[in-house]
Parts: structure tokens; sequence; C-alpha cells
């Protein structure tokens, strides 16, 4: 268990850095190429997870019925209960592809959002205020999952929105064309994370049986047969006039959709099943130190102590939320050896 956890930790913290990267290639692509398309992004990249069904014609992976489950129940001779396996759940092709079909809704318009935060605002508002999604992920998470509510882990949510709020104060990003509608986009993109986050909990049950690049193929499918109609429906409107990209575009939105998307998504539903749904929210808060580091590498931001002391407590409040079991467990001893009597002191012979 243990190393299944720490497992998902590593793969927070590499999704964190590739959604960082990501973020500044699609800024790339909207600004220094002017190619303000973030309908046809999202499409493209969306669709682009329909590659993952290729590993359909080599493999089928969800037939595999995985390592079987152990469970007491009844009696035997030796003591008061039997042992007896029972082979954990297998997710059929048919299964996953309905749940894909559920998904596809709230992951299109989480991640359309996102790409409209960053058309609009810089990509350190657009990373602070997607992660704000710890606190619906938080109450998502006590309303729909029963998760045990724990005040370490109130703490650990406090501590992030405390740094969150504080970056956002003390940013001195240069401003956009509409940062506010950006902002606004950003705090959608958050609750739809979150949406995501408690989905995915709720459905995968087993995550060594769940064939994620195969549901995340199955995404990809759906939106490329069902959504194209957003396209011309957007160009109608003019909210958004379609445009073939250029063959230079067309390679930053190839790699985006290859490596900053497919196997950043993929990573990150597998860190939500290997730890927690709270924990991979507060895990990608380390966006904002990664995102501070990288201007401060590459020469483009001086940083205030206050936003330093924001970043910090996104820092602590991951650490926390990850060491909430372990400190529970600490103090839950520690009350049970003070409420055990010494018999020393109880014996009346002494």
């Amino acid at each position: 268990m243990q190393s299944k956890h720490g497992l998902g930790i590593c793969l927070i913290v590499l999704v964190a850095a590739l959604w960082v990267g990501g973020s500044y290639l699609i800024q790339l692509i909207f600004t220094d190429t002017a190619f303000h398309k973030p309908l046809f992004l999202t499409y493209f990249t969306t669709s682009n997870f329909s590659l993952f069904l290729l590993g359909l014609l080599c493999n089928h992976p969800c037939r595999s019925p995985g390592e079987p489950a152990w469970i007491t129940t009844g009696q035997d001779s030796d003591s008061d209960q039997s042992i007896v396996a029972v082979p954990p759940p297998v997710y059929s092709l048919r299964c996953v592809a309905k749940f894909a079909l559920w998904f596809v809704p709230t992951w299109f318009v989480g991640n359309l959002a996102f790409n409209s935060s960053l058309a609009t605002t810089s990509v350190a508002s657009n990373t602070i205020l997607c992660n704000t999604s710890s606190l619906f992920t938080f109450v998502f998470g006590l309303a729909c999952l029963r998760a045990k509510f724990q005040w370490i882990k109130l703490l650990a949510v406090a501590c992030t929105f405390a740094g969150v709020t504080i970056v956002a104060l003390s940013d001195n990003s240069p401003s956009f064309e509409d940062p506010v509608f950006g902002d606004m986009m950003a705090l959608v993109s958050a609750v739809f994370y979150s949406i995501n986050v408690v989905l995915l909990s709720l459905f995968v049950t087993n995550e060594a049986a769940f064939p994620m690049p195969i549901f995340f193929g199955f995404i990809g499918l759906f939106t490329a047969l069902l959504l194209w109609p957003l396209l011309p429906l957007f160009h109608a409107l003019q909210w958004e006039p379609f445009q073939l990209p250029s063959p230079r575009i067309l390679g930053f939105l190839f790699t985006n959709a290859l490596i900053g998307s497919n196997l950043s998504q993929v990573l990150w539903a597998k860190s939500v099943l290997l730890t927690s749904a709270l924990t991979a929210t507060l895990g990608l808060s380390l966006t904002i130190p990664i995102a501070m580091l990288c201007d401060w590498i590459l020469g483009r931001m001086r940083f205030s102590p206050i936003y330093v002391t924001g970043s910090a407590l996104v820092v602590l409040g991951f650490v926390l939320v990850n060491c909430a079991d372990q400190v529970q467990t600490r103090f839950a001893r520690i009350r049970r050896s003070a409420n055990t009597p010494n018999p020393l002191l109880s014996d009346p012979q002494l």
C-alpha cells in the first residue's frame, strides 16, 4: 500500500511538471503564433486520445482479472472467520466505453475553460486559480465519496487556499486582453476538474484492473465523433472563426497533444487511483512553485517575499494532506496509551 502511494506521489510531481510545460506551450500557441482557438485546441488534443485505442489491436486489457481480493466470512475450525478469495471487478470494454461517454461532457468543458483562460490571462494566474480545485474536491469528496472528515485535511485545504490567495494578490504578471474573463474560466476549470476527480474515484474501485489508456482512448473517440458540430457552431456565432493551423502551429499542437495532454492526463488519472482524490488535487498545487522555479531560471520574473510565502503554504498543504493518515493514527495511539491504566498504579497490593 505504501509503495503504491509513493508511486502516486511521484506521478503527481511528474504531472505537475508536464502541466506547467504544457501551459507555457499553449500560451505560446495563443500569443506568439496568434492562433487564438481554445475550442479547436481542446477538440484537437482531446480527439488525439483516440490513439490509445490502437493498443486494442495488440492486447485486450479488459480481460485480465488481476489479483484476487481476500475477504473474511463464515466460520472455520481454527478461528472465528474463514478467508475466501474474491476476484476483483473486471471492467469490460462496453463498461469502460459507457463510463467514458458519461465522462466526456465534464472533461471537455473543464479543458475548454482551462484553455480559454490561458488565451486571456497569464500562466501564473491560470495556475493559481485552477489550484482552488482542492476546495471543491474536499467538499465533493465529503458529499459524494463519503470521505472521512479529518481536521488536518481541512487545515491542508486552508493552507492551500491561503497560499493561492496570497500568490494571486501579489502576482505581478503582465496584463492580458481580458484577465477577468480568464480568471473566471480558470475557476470554472477548477470546478470541473474536481468533478472529474470525484467521478473517477466513484467509478473505479480496482485500479489494477481498470484500463486507463483505453478509457481515455474512448474519451478521444467520442469527442471526435460527437463534438465536431461545435466547430461550425462557434464559427457561425462568431465566437471562434474556424481556421486551419499552419504546419508550424500543427507541430506545436501535436507536441502538446501527445506529451502535455495525452501522457499527463493518463498519469494524472493513475495518480488519483493510487492516492486519493484530495491528495491528487492538492498535489497538483505543486504547479505553482514549479512555475515559479521555471520563471526564475528563465529570468522572466522576480518574486517578492509575500509571493514566496504563498507558494510555501501551498507546498505545506500538499505535505499535510499526505501525512494526514499517519498523524491521525499516531494521535489515536497516543490517546489509547493515555487512557490505558497502568497496572502498577492500579494494583491495590502495591
